[in-house]
């Protein structure tokens, strides 16, 4: 038996038993998620005072388990002459909060154009000389600073400024330098606006690598070229101060999921303060910076998209942190995981089980040779292609299917990144798929030991195995990732929809769609 407990903050206002409800439903969805939308009709006089509130915190159990989690975002009184009350509408936290909180970070960031490395319009000190445009600046997959042939003055200096978004703050910047100052006396230098100091300092005619920990973290930086003596520069260009290859950290660690989601984790107050789910994912996502003000449900996933270092698909989601933390009051917590591999099985059922079970073998969407493409700093498209790595082509499944080619665009700027996409992307489809054409709609599964779960209980990101399915293609029989389930109290039924979708090409499919969260 269903029952559903509505909390104002930690206090329940209301609670029910699935009996005095009609039209109980709710749904799963997995990545993102966990626990997508529900409803359900509350019989009576929509003269009566209910004690329910749009934001409130909805928790439906079955006995004791926790399935399904988020808050209230609907309320419509309905009196006709079929029914009178209310119906409730609610939604999972990732919809209701992460898909509706934003986000301007950048965890690290290369670029280097006008925008982001401007020459500002303010004049820092009585020496800088950026407002009189005396300098050029080049910025060719680099930033050049380039003196002309007037006189400078003794620790006249031009700059470029970066600023991190408000509440940020730079803690480390890395970069190759190239000074030419001979025969003058000019320096290259990075100053730090917070701490009110230079960083790091290059005085003499040379090159560099520069690996450059902020002593005071702070919102704006600048590279400048200052002159060290008076002189008038020739007007060959012989003289120059340049930085290359430049990253802005707003964290010192490495940036990659675990990185990402920790701190979005750390943002999100309506979120567990607990971070045991959060699994560990090394894959350096470098650069990555969000697109202005992204929702950290988007963010969240593109950082998931690239999953990791061996090719693994991973994924995050919403849990409950009763369930999954030990909590005494269950709220959202992130969880951070590598999804689960089809060589096992968590749910079972025999094709007599299914009604109008129709199964396809999916050869359509196998590729086992991947082209990747992305952008560069310059603009220019770059290819990878097995060719050049050969990680991106799979020779057993081009000996068993033939070679079968797939053109991949990634949004990235870094061949590390776009190259690892492919990887997994190559993991992922390298093998022929089977779907079931329609979802599944049962009473319940069975554990591994044959016992019933009963449909309230299915849960998705879970797996499921058709076990009297014979013609095996994948060595691990028709096991599939369970990718969205929805519960009728009406019936106690649940619909189950299978797959194994790309955790980036699911969300924004379900955006699209314009589908509730």
């Amino acid at each position: 038996m269903i029952n559903l407990s509505v909390y104002n903050g930690t206090t329940r206002t209301v609670s029910y038993t699935a009996k005095r409800l009609d039209g109980l439903r709710y749904s799963q969805m997995y990545p993102g998620g966990l626990y997508a939308t529900a409803s359900f009709f509350i019989p009576g006089s929509v003269t009566r005072y209910q004690d329910i509130q749009g934001g409130y915190r909805l928790v439906m159990r079955d006995g004791l388990a926790i399935v399904w989690l988020g808050e209230i975002t609907g309320m419509q009184p309905t009196s006709s002459m079929e029914r009178e009350g209310w119906q409730i509408e609610a939604t999972g936290y990732w919809g209701s909060y992460l898909n509706k909180a934003l986000t301007n970070k950048p965890w690290c960031d290369n670029r280097i154009d006008n925008n982001t490395w401007y020459e500002h319009s303010a004049a820092w000190s009585s020496n800088d000389k950026t407002l009189l445009q005396n300098m050029s600046i080049d910025r060719i997959n680099r930033i050049r600073f380039t003196p002309d042939d007037v006189l400078w003055s003794t620790n006249q200096f031009h700059r470029v400024r970066y600023s991190a978004p408000t509440g940020d703050t730079v803690k480390r910047v890395t970069f190759e330098y190239d000074l030419q100052e001979t025969p003058q006396q000019w320096s290259l230098l990075l100053y730090s606006e917070t701490g009110g100091g230079v960083e790091w300092q290059g005085t003499a005619t040379g090159i560099g690598t520069v690996d450059q920990t902020l002593g005071t973290a702070s919102q704006h930086i600048f590279f400048y070229m200052r002159s060290d003596a008076v002189q008038t520069p020739a007007s060959a260009g012989t003289i120059y101060a340049e930085v290359s290859n430049v990253k802005v950290y707003t964290e010192t660690g490495n940036i990659n999921l675990t990185e990402i989601a920790k701190d979005i984790r750390a943002r999100s107050t309506s979120l567990d303060t607990s971070e045991n789910r959060i699994g560990s994912n090394t894959l350096s996502l470098e650069p990555f910076i969000t697109n202005g003000y992204e929702t950290r449900a988007s963010i969240l996933t593109r950082a998931a998209s690239y999953g990791d270092s061996a090719g693994n698909s991973w994924a995050c989601w919403l849990g409950d942190s009763e369930t999954l933390a030990g909590a005494t009051f269950p709220a959202p917590i992130l969880c951070v995981e590598q999804q689960p591999s089809l060589t096992s099985a968590d749910y079972y059922l025999s094709v007599d089980d299914i009604p109008d079970f129709v199964a396809n073998i999916d050869y359509d969407n196998l590729y086992n040779w991947i082209a990747v493409s992305y952008t560069d700093l310059t603009g220019k498209t770059i290819y990878i292609t097995p060719d050049d790595d050969s990680s991106l082509s799979d020779s057993a499944s081009i000996a068993t299917h033939r070679t079968r080619q797939y053109p991949l665009s990634i949004q990235t700027e870094s061949s590390t990144s776009a190259l690892n996409y492919g990887k997994r992307f190559l993991a992922a489809h390298k093998d022929p798929k089977i779907t079931i054409s329609s979802p599944i709609n049962v009473p319940f599964v069975l554990g591994s030991g044959g016992n019933r779960i009963p449909a309230a209980r299915v849960r998705a990101g879970k797996t499921l195995k058709i076990t009297n399915y014979l013609h095996d293609i994948t060595g691990a029989g028709m096991t599939f990732l369970i990718t969205g389930t929805e519960y009728t109290g009406d019936d106690d039924m649940v619909s189950i929809t299978t797959g194994q979708p790309d955790p980036l090409s699911v969300i924004v499919a379900r955006q699209a769609a314009g589908m509730k969260w």
